[in-house]
């Protein structure tokens, strides 16, 4: 089953190089069994972007998405890796836990990590 941009709950994107061209592998997920009800101004998704070796390029924010394959492509195109989750789609704990384990994977400094995980 193919899922839709605009039916994202969830995104996880890395760039990668290849033959001095920036590809993106990305995982769009979407959960079936249940439904958010965008507020007036969409959705808000809890988003984690950072450059590979780069510690002090990570970020953690809070927005309202519109177009979530433009905002992917747009900031995988300055060299970003992320993931994003809609919120309220799961605990806030799981999405702690889900960036601090990217961020984990990419030997990211424990003090930066915890600093990011306390924003979401």
């Amino acid at each position: 089953m193919t899922v839709k941009f605009d039916s994202c709950d969830g995104a996880l994107w890395h760039v990668t190089k290849e033959n001095d061209c920036d590809n993106i592998d990305s995982s769009i997920y979407s959960y079936q069994d249940k439904y958010i009800e965008p507020d007036e101004l969409g959705y808000k998704y809890h988003v984690l972007t950072y450059k590979e070796n780069d510690y002090n390029s990570a970020e953690i924010l809070c927005a309202y998405i519109g177009d979530v394959q433009y905002f992917i492509n747009n900031h995988a195109k300055a060299g970003y890796n992320g993931m994003m989750v809609k919120d309220k789609s799961v605990p806030k704990k799981t999405i702690k836990n889900m960036f601090k384990a990217i961020l984990v994977n990419w030997r990211f400094p424990d003090n930066t990590i915890k600093q990011l995980v306390k924003q979401v």
